[in-house]
């Protein structure tokens, strides 16, 4: 029973940890573009090829934790996150460069979720997946929210770039709680499973692809919005 509880709060505050750093960085996106001229333009580039990648990363992950291992995998790609954020912040990039980095940083989330994410999913027996799920989800948003005030206060004090610095640096936090969590290896029945669910998500290469197109044309309408707004507010 102590054994239950420890594993559970370790993956809990992991999601915290997560999500404390990537639940923000995307929102400062748009400051950081909008200190360029047409930066609605290349902020809806960044969501545009965000969402190309999100269709691709998904595999990557998999892959790379069948070779390596989800806590290998996690390690190697948020380490390149960071030091994806540092080289942002010591350069000064133009737009191409600056949205493969946050392609980069923001994809994150996604080999996680496919890597450890993954890995913790299948390991929570069928009867206690609701309550895992519920208690997981309280300290996801709960990261989310404290990263969203994180991201507001050091881009206002500091600049979006330092913003994205400090929240991917915090990346750091949950490799270090992986590394006390012990994972199950998987076995062959449970490879199986993770592939069909892979499958399942990602099997129609049309219907992925007319959802990348609709999503990303409403994420760049809804980005140029904001941002006109933002201008207007400021000319006024």
């Amino acid at each position: 029973m102590r054994g239950k509880v420890k594993k559970y709060s370790l993956i809990y505050f992991l999601y915290f940890c997560v999500f404390l750093s990537l639940g923000g960085i995307d929102k400062v996106i748009a400051l950081y573009f909008d200190g360029m001229e047409n930066g609605a333009v290349y902020f809806g580039f960044c969501l545009t090829a965000m969402s190309l990648v999100e269709i691709i990363l998904p595999t990557v992950g998999n892959k790379l934790s069948e070779r390596i291992g989800s806590k290998r995998t996690t390690y190697l790609y948020f380490s390149i996150a960071v030091i994806t954020a540092i080289t942002l912040y010591v350069f000064d990039f133009g737009y191409v460069l600056s949205i493969a980095a946050f392609v980069v940083i923001c994809g994150s989330r996604t080999i996680f979720n496919f890597s450890v994410g993954n890995t913790i999913n299948f390991s929570i027996d069928n009867s206690e997946k609701d309550k895992y799920f519920a208690g997981r989800d309280v300290f996801l948003y709960l990261g989310v929210s404290l990263s969203l005030l994180l991201a507001g206060l050091i881009a206002n004090s500091k600049g979006p770039k330092a913003a994205i610095l400090i929240l991917s640096v915090l990346l750091v936090l949950p490799c270090i709680v992986i590394k006390f969590l012990k994972l199950e290896r998987q076995g062959t029945e449970q490879k199986e499973k993770m592939k069909d669910l892979h499958y399942a998500r990602y099997s129609s290469i049309e219907s992925l692809w007319l959802s990348y197109v609709s999503v990303s044309s409403a994420q760049f309408t809804e980005a140029a919005l904001c941002l006109f707004r933002s201008s207007q507010w400021k000319s006024a």
